[in-house]
């Protein structure tokens, strides 16, 4: 489960100094929640695939 917490904080947290990097990480991370929630729904304890 951490990893799904993890990427949670990710996508919630405001970067103290915008940069590319930050956002492509913030959007990679959304995509994979989107993911995670699609194809497990909310609530199930499975992990996120990572790349």
């Amino acid at each position: 489960m951490e990893r799904l917490e993890k990427a949670h904080q990710i996508v919630g947290k405001k970067e103290k100094v915008p940069s590319s990097l930050t956002e492509y990480l913030k959007k990679e991370a959304g995509l994979k929640l989107q993911e995670y929630e699609r194809s497990n729904g909310k609530g199930k304890n499975m992990e996120i695939d990572w790349f």
